[in-house]
């Protein structure tokens, strides 16, 4: 796509103008790359390392796919198509201050990759199984961060597959499944987030996952009666199948049943 070509041009000054100065090398200071305002067709591809910098209105229409180590995208509104923003394979990726919006799969999705998510606003998702944020299979590498992020509907607001994430600081909103979904086998800390109006599970750990989940306000989640499923009778916080859920300081409010484990988990209180 269009950014392939803008990033490889960039990259290629950077070598040459690094070169006559005594050949410092680029790869320790990565190229910006700024996408100018207006709408860009997507999907764009990041397959080697650079900061990509949105000026003022640019937008990204069918997602973008970031499939190289040390990427910054920074100040972007991404709208339409399956996923926003897909990190396949990759380590230190930052994602800061985006907007995604009209999804049909993820607003994020990271995949055997290493990433920090930052002051993101993901909102009008398309399709009932839409996710927000969706971190798996990188239980091997750096933790990841999701901080400061608002997610309103969908599916699952935030969701681990077999991952090291910490969850901080963040609203979760007006979610059909879980508010936040950790399981199979993740490693989550789950600390001073928001989580609102949830139908049938607020914060939902599970499938052998250890979920620390400290100093959290859940409030308004709802039983979802039409399901048949008595593990999601409105509870605030959930442990099943085997999970090791450790609850401090939390604020329960207005939810129709408060905590409970299922199927050989354990949910302590310190």
């Amino acid at each position: 796509g269009e950014l392939g070509s803008a990033g490889a041009a960039v990259a290629a000054a950077a070598v040459a103008v690094f070169a006559g100065v005594g050949g410092v090398a680029w790869a320790t200071q990565p190229p910006t790359v700024h996408l100018s305002a207006g709408i860009h067709q997507g999907p764009l591809l990041i397959d080697h390392s650079q900061k990509l910098i949105g000026d003022r209105g640019a937008v990204v229409r069918g997602g973008i796919v970031i499939t190289s180590d040390d990427v910054t995208v920074r100040n972007i509104a991404f709208t339409g198509g399956e996923i926003g923003i897909e990190i396949d394979g990759a380590e230190n990726v930052k994602i800061e201050h985006v907007r995604i919006s009209g999804t049909s799969l993820d607003a994020i999705q990271a995949r055997r990759a290493s990433v920090t998510i930052r002051d993101c606003l993901i909102h009008s998702p398309v399709g009932e199984y839409t996710q927000g944020i969706d971190i798996s299979f990188g239980f091997d590498l750096p933790p990841s961060l999701i901080e400061g992020c608002t997610i309103l509907g969908g599916r699952e607001g935030i969701v681990t597959h077999f991952a090291n994430v910490h969850i901080q600081d963040n609203h979760v909103s007006g979610t059909t499944l879980h508010a936040l979904g950790l399981t199979e086998m993740s490693m989550v800390m789950v600390e001073g987030n928001d989580v609102q109006n949830a139908l049938g599970v607020g914060i939902y750990c599970g499938d052998y996952s250890e979920c620390m989940i400290e100093d959290n306000v859940v409030g308004g989640t709802r039983p979802d009666m039409a399901s048949g499923d008595r593990t999601r009778l409105g509870y605030a916080i959930v442990a099943h199948s085997g999970a090791k859920a450790e609850i401090a300081d939390n604020e329960l409010s207005r939810n129709a049943s408060a905590a409970k484990a299922f199927l050989g988990a354990r949910i302590t209180a310190e």
